[in-house]
């Protein structure tokens, strides 16, 4: 959030310069508005998070601790990975336009924890009957990967007040895939032979209405600042899995599937150029801006024998986009 506000003065002194040393924009005819094909790329570069996925908890000297509980969490560090988006869409004359979009994100966050001779800290994610307070590993890592894809058919009509704002409300149908895989490896202290090793799956597909406005504010000379606001709400199926091996034995087994509703929510802030240097026959754009997508109560996973983290946590999705346009 703090890099959307330091944006903003940026995305709003930009438009003037551009107005001053680009050459003018001429506006597409009627005639070439009446069945006009949309193609779009975009290059996203984005980041996740996600509360309650800790590896472990800051470490205690063996020797003098009888509670491995209480300290403060090693979260896994979220990094930010390249997706994309691309959309097809269909311009009538009327002016509605329809459109259908694809978008990937493939993201990750680890963390390793490696503590010296005499000290230890918990394995969280442990379970069974076993693990109590004074339980402690000497050596723990973990992995997530997260996999989104979304399927938008939506549809828009334009509304102008001259001279220089757009508003645009547009509806239709989201589908989202939300696939998290996680693994957990501790050993040492109550695990002295071999690894115990946790693999867990949080996944949700869903599908449902999606509505929403895009402002436009033009600043003249194909320069224009635009904003997007979403809401989508699906019906869906959660399928959760996990496990915890030792050795050869199976600590903790649980495999559940549920159908439960969901909502998600999108912001982004685009700085956008249009120009059309092949005389109405082809209009080119560009656009650069921030996105921030939160798909809520995404989290469900059981807790281990011990309780770190709250239920239900957010899933949240966010960073920087790069858009090109063709329209012809």
């Amino acid at each position: 959030m703090k890099r959307i506000l330091f944006s903003i003065p940026f995305l709003f002194i930009t438009p003037l310069l551009a107005y001053v040393v680009n050459p003018p924009v001429e506006k597409k005819t009627t005639s070439f508005n009446r069945g006009t094909f949309i193609t779009e790329a975009q290059f996203l570069y984005f980041r996740s998070f996600e509360k309650g996925l800790a590896l472990t908890n800051s470490s205690k000297p063996i020797s003098a601790a009888t509670d491995f509980t209480r300290g403060s969490l090693k979260n896994p560090k979220f990094y930010f990975q390249p997706g994309f988006k691309i959309s097809l869409g269909y311009e009538f004359n009327n002016p509605w336009k329809i459109e259908a979009s694809y978008l990937r994100l493939h993201q990750r966050a680890n963390r390793s924890n490696n503590l010296p001779q005499g000290s230890g800290n918990f394995p969280i994610w442990s379970f069974g009957d076993m693990i109590t307070k004074n339980s402690f590993i000497t050596s723990s890592k973990m992995g997530w990967k997260l996999a989104l894809n979304r399927i938008d058919l939506l549809a828009s009509y334009p509304l102008s007040f001259p001279p220089w704002v757009t508003l645009t409300p547009i509806f239709g149908i989201e589908n989202a895939f939300i696939d998290q895989n996680m693994n957990y490896n501790y050993q040492g202290g109550i695990f002295p032979n071999s690894k115990s090793k946790t693999s867990m799956i949080n996944n949700y597909f869903g599908i449902g209405p999606k509505i929403g406005i895009i402002p436009s504010f033009t600043f003249g000379r194909g320069v224009s600042l635009v904003g997007r606001a979403t809401a989508s709400y699906y019906m869906g199926k959660f399928y959760i899995h996990q496990k915890q091996k030792y050795i050869s034995d199976t600590v903790f087994s649980k495999d559940s599937s549920y159908f439960q509703g969901r909502w998600n929510t999108d912001l982004g802030i685009y700085l956008n150029y249009q120009t059309n240097p092949l005389t109405n026959k082809i209009v080119f754009s560009a656009s650069g801006g921030y996105e921030y997508f939160v798909f809520f109560n995404q989290y469900q996973l059981q807790r281990g024998s011990i309780h770190f983290f709250s239920d239900n946590h957010n899933l949240k999705v966010y960073g920087w986009n790069l858009k090109l346009k063709v329209e012809f």
